[in-house]
C-alpha cells in the first residue's frame, strides 16, 4: 500500500512522495508537530488526476496525479493540531470538494477548492463520508459524525447536500436510538 507524505517546497507548492513504509506517527512542519489526519484526497473514482490537500488553513490542489500541489485557497480557518480533519471529493464531480474541520464545522466547494462556503446547518464536523446510493434527485447521502445546529453530537445523514440533517444514532441514557429531523 502506498502512503502519501507531504513536503512543503515553498509557500505555494507542496510535493508528495509515496512510500510503502509504515505510517509515521507525526510529520514535522516549521517546528510544529502535526498529527496525521485525512488531509489528502484524490479523485480516483472520478478522473484520477486531481488531488486535494488541507494544511494549516490553506487548501492545495494538484492536477498531475499528486506529484505537485499549488495553494488555491487561503480563506479557511486554521484547525488546531488535535482537530479531526477530513477531505472528500463528491462521487459525482471532482470539482465538488468537502472539508470537515472538527469544531470549525463543515465546508463545501463547487469550484475545485478555489473557494469554500461553510455549511450553515453544521456546528461541528468530525468525520463524514458520502453514501453509495443516490436518491431520486441524484444526490448521494452525506453521513456526518458531529453536531448539527441545536442538537447534540451524534451521527447524522443529509439527503439534500447538507441543507437538512436527520439524526440516525444518538444513544441516550437508556441506550435507545433517537431519530430527529433538523432543517
Amino acid at each position: 500500500m502506498s502512503i502519501a507524505v507531504a513536503e512543503i517546497l515553498d509557500s505555494n507548492v507542496l510535493a508528495f512522495r509515496s512510500t510503502a513504509a509504515s505510517l509515521p506517527k507525526r510529520v514535522t512542519n516549521s517546528d510544529k508537530n502535526v498529527l496525521l489526519r485525512k488531509l489528502l484526497e484524490s479523485d480516483g473514482a472520478v478522473q484520477g488526476t486531481t488531488a486535494y490537500c488541507y494544511l494549516e488553513g490553506g487548501f492545495y490542489r494538484g492536477t498531475d496525479g499528486g506529484q505537485h500541489f499549488y495553494l488555491v485557497c487561503q480563506d479557511l480557518p486554521y484547525a488546531a493540531w488535535y482537530e479531526v480533519i477530513t477531505v472528500r471529493i463528491s462521487p459525482l464531480s471532482s470539482s465538488e470538494v468537502w472539508l470537515s474541520l472538527g469544531e470549525q464545522g463543515l465546508y463545501r466547494s463547487n469550484d475545485s477548492a478555489s473557494t469554500f462556503e461553510q455549511v450553515s446547518t453544521v456546528e461541528q464536523a468530525f468525520i463524514f463520508s458520502f453514501g453509495k446510493n443516490r436518491n431520486a434527485q441524484g444526490v448521494h447521502p452525506i453521513y456526518l459524525a458531529g453536531k448539527v445546529k441545536g442538537l447534540h453530537n451524534g451521527i447524522y445523514v443529509s439527503h439534500d447536500v447538507g441543507k437538512s440533517w436527520e439524526m440516525c444514532s444518538e444513544v441516550n441514557g437508556k441506550h435507545e436510538l433517537q431519530r430527529h429531523v433538523v432543517k
